[in-house]
């Protein structure tokens, strides 16, 4: 009996502990089982991922969960690193306006570039120009000071001064010399800015060995010259030296609007005065004849009755000996008389009312000392001479 109760105690406790058994691995099976006393702590700043199993979870399982939990973290956060770079954010197509948008910055970018270039050419050539020029001024300073002692300037008269008729030497050949170019001209102003390279540049004109083009591609060129004044006074002192329609024509120009600062201006319409004598009718003649400037006619038309004026106030004085019959001259001799047939056909080619009026002013005038004189007033020779005691104004 005893012996019963024991081994049936037995099995049951057998059982109980079969069933304790059972129910024990069946939790830890379920979902519920394995995710007990799980510790999962994620921090992005340094991604941190611990789990801690219990005892009988093998060490091997939790490692490989481990890995792979940490192979995800790292697919995700490589995923969006990725997902925020520009490249390869999705691109989308631009609208027409847009388009037109990046061009126009594109362009406005680089012509700002360009002026920006330009600007500091610019600023570099005005610096070497004023370096060049100070050079200059000091070599002018030595040159000048011996030019007082040394040279004689009575070949020359600068323009605004004195008697302008320059003079060439009869005994030189234009063959000794060959035409320098453009630079070497410069480079022989800037180097001796003076009244003896003055006289050199126009003989070598007068002469024939310096081209028309050569000389005044030269004076334009001291005419634009920065920081060097000097250099623009002689080139206009050149202009008023040399007797040409186109000479007359560039004076007026700068007179009037083309002047590169107002002292070159004031020097132009000094040198245009010196046009008002008896000998420069001939050149008043050929201006009024051949230009088409406006300005050049009127300045030529003023001139034109100022020298009749002169003549007029100088037959009046007594004894002056300054007028004489047109019967004494030699042949091929001028008058302002002369220039009548030239204005009355230039008055009837222009449509200009206001070249009309200064051209019906002076035939009006010259045709009334033509009515008052029986002789021709400022009788002069093609080609001017010297002032001397018995030359005819």
């Amino acid at each position: 009996m005893n012996f019963d109760q024991e081994k049936r105690l037995l099995y049951i406790s057998i059982g109980i502990i079969l069933v304790g058994l059972l129910s024990l691995i069946n939790h830890v099976m379920s979902d519920s089982g394995r995710n007990d006393d799980v510790s999962v702590q994620l921090e992005f700043a340094g991604t941190e991922v611990k789990l801690n199993k219990n005892p009988f979870v093998s060490k091997g399982r939790a490692y490989s969960q481990q890995r792979t939990f940490d192979r995800r973290l790292n697919r995700r956060a490589m995923g969006e690193a990725n997902s925020s770079k520009p490249e390869n954010a999705k691109k989308i197509p631009l609208t027409a306006a847009e388009k037109k948008a990046m061009a126009d910055a594109k362009a406005k970018t680089k012509a700002a570039e360009e002026v920006k270039k330009k600007k500091a050419e610019e600023e570099a050539k005005k610096k070497k120009a004023e370096e060049e020029a100070t050079t200059a001024e000091e070599i002018a300073d030595q040159d000048n000071n011996e030019d007082d002692e040394t040279s004689d300037d009575n070949n020359a008269i600068p323009a605004g001064a004195g008697e302008p008729t320059f003079v060439v030497a009869a005994n030189r050949d234009p063959e000794e010399t060959q035409d320098p170019n453009v630079s070497e001209w410069l480079k022989r102003f800037r180097r001796s800015p003076s009244k003896k390279t003055l006289v050199e540049f126009v003989r070598e004109h007068e002469l024939g060995t310096l081209s028309d083009e050569l000389f005044y591609q030269v004076i334009e060129e001291l005419l634009l010259v920065e920081n060097s004044p000097r250099l623009g006074e002689l080139a206009v002192s050149a202009l008023g030296l040399t007797r040409s329609v186109r000479s007359f024509e560039r004076l007026v120009r700068l007179a009037n609007e083309d002047a590169p600062s107002s002292a070159i201006a004031d020097l132009s319409r000094t040198a245009l005065e010196q046009f008002g004598q008896v000998g420069s009718v001939s050149i008043l003649r050929e201006v009024i004849a051949s230009t088409v400037e406006v300005n050049a006619i009127l300045e030529s038309t003023r001139l034109v009755q100022r020298i009749l004026e002169q003549s007029i106030q100088l037959s009046q004085r007594e004894g002056s000996g300054q007028i004489q019959p047109l019967s004494s001259q030699q042949g091929g001799a001028k008058s302002i008389f002369d220039l009548l047939p030239i204005l009355q056909q230039t008055r009837t080619e222009t449509n200009d009312p206001v070249v009309t009026t200064a051209l019906n002013q002076t035939i009006q005038a010259i045709e009334q000392a033509q009515s008052q004189y029986s002789f021709e007033l400022g009788v002069i020779s093609d080609v001017p001479n010297e002032p001397s005691g018995d030359q005819v104004l």
